[in-house]
């Protein structure tokens, strides 16, 4: 009996299908992003609003060749030269501060705050000054002094704000006042050539020879001012030749005649600087400071005690 040897063949074991899709252009998965890290922002500092400086009653001791009680014609040459010598920070701001202090000096404090808004300026302590800690030394102590928006102080001694109590005016400025009057009425009474009066036998008159040509002032540009007293704006029509002054003059002929001192980019403009050469364009927005009182009260004259 034969029999026939038969093998079990095992069921076909084919692999799953792979559950991987293939890698297609479409599927590429993304590189990884980079996380970049913002650069550190400048430190937020208090701030408090500038107060009326209390009275200096001496004036300043660190200079042994010049004991108080100080001229006030030395007082206002120190002021000069303390700004004029500054070499840190921004020679912008110390601009800035120089027209700061004019308007506390004046008693102006609102004015005075104006433009530390306009120049982002802080003031932590509402004290613009920084103590003066013997012989003229002055060590900021914490918050105290003035500071851009990167965080960087800005130190004024007191008496640069403040007038001391014991400043003796000049006796010579009056003297040279009387001067002044006094050759004045000699011109008259001589019968001096008065520019205005024709010479005689019909010559022509000073103030028609050797004219100069106006200077050309420009295309004409329109400046938009944002008045720092109301918040609106104002348009202007000056020659792009024209010096900040003269928009100064445009301003002051549609407000009526207040102090007015320009900003642009938080940087005091240099009134004798032509208009295109300040580094305004048309189309950006300058800021007017508007101050009360006349012209003269910032001027170095105008912050004089009387006697």
């Amino acid at each position: 009996m034969g029999c026939c040897n038969s093998t079990t063949r095992s069921p076909s074991t084919t692999p799953p299908p792979s559950t991987i899709p293939p890698t297609t252009a479409d599927n590429i998965p993304p590189p990884p992003a980079h996380t970049h890290t913002a650069p550190p922002s400048a430190p937020t500092l208090p701030n408090t609003p500038l107060t009326q400086p209390s009275p200096l009653p001496t004036s300043p001791t660190h200079l042994p060749h010049h004991p108080p009680p100080w001229p006030r014609s030395l007082l206002e040459h120190e002021r000069q030269a303390f700004f004029e010598t500054r070499v840190t920070g921004n020679p912008e701001i110390w601009k800035a501060l120089r027209l700061i202090c004019e308007e506390v000096r004046q008693g102006n404090v609102a004015e005075a705050q104006a433009v530390m808004d306009a120049a982002g300026l802080t003031c932590p302590t509402g004290k613009l000054y920084v103590k003066d800690r013997g012989m003229g030394a002055r060590r900021r102590g914490k918050g105290e002094g003035v500071f851009d928006e990167r965080g960087v102080g800005y130190e004024v001694p007191k008496w640069v704000v403040v007038d001391p109590g014991d400043v003796v005016e000049d006796e010579n400025e009056d003297e040279d006042g009387e001067k002044e009057d006094g050759d004045d009425e000699e011109g008259s009474a001589t019968g001096a050539e008065d520019p205005d009066v024709e010479g005689i036998g019909g010559g022509k008159r000073r103030d028609e020879k050797g004219k100069s040509p106006a200077p050309d002032p420009g295309p004409t540009v329109r400046v938009r001012a944002r008045l720092s007293d109301r918040g609106t704006d104002i348009v202007v029509s000056v020659g792009s030749k024209q010096t900040v002054a003269d928009v100064v003059r445009a301003i002051q002929g549609k407000i009526g005649g207040k102090r007015v001192r320009m900003m642009f980019l938080g940087k005091t403009l240099d009134e004798r600087v032509r208009l295109e050469e300040s580094g305004w364009r048309e189309g950006c927005v300058v800021n007017a400071l508007v101050f009360e009182g006349s012209e003269g009260m910032i001027s170095g004259k105008g912050g004089k005690k009387g006697k």
